[in-house]
């Protein structure tokens, strides 16, 4: 049966961001003529998924998870966003600041480093 026809309300997809999730909201949409109303991390990357997707593809969106993406207009000047950004730069040139998993990387790091900086205060 097709999608389209099944006659369902919702469709939930889980998959990998680059393996599946950049297409799933625009292949959703051709089937059944309606736009994704749900995501999860990490396919709500704003370069590495929602864009390579379509924007118009991704309007209403609901995300599991909150971060500040580069790439994102909406975070351009924060100062967390750039002292990311400027890392990366420095440490890894070639890996994309707007790839979700390198942002998850980074991310996961900072608490670590806090934890050993917890850790050492205490000693």
């Amino acid at each position: 049966m097709r999608l389209k026809d099944s006659g369902a309300d919702v469709l939930l997809y889980f998959s990998t961001p680059e393996i599946h999730g950049a297409g799933a909201c625009a292949r959703s949409r051709r089937r059944t003529g309606r736009r994704c109303s749900s995501s999860r991390a990490p396919t709500n990357s704003v370069k590495t998924v929602l864009e390579p997707a379509g924007f118009e593809n991704a309007q209403g969106i609901m995300t599991t998870q909150f971060t500040k993406q580069a790439g994102d207009p909406a975070w351009v000047n924060d100062p967390e966003v750039k002292e990311y950004v400027e890392f990366m730069k420095k440490y890894v040139p070639n890996d994309n600041p707007g790839d979700f998993v390198a942002l998850s990387g980074y991310v996961i790091v900072q608490g670590i480093v806090q934890a050993i900086k917890a850790v050492w205060a205490t000693t």
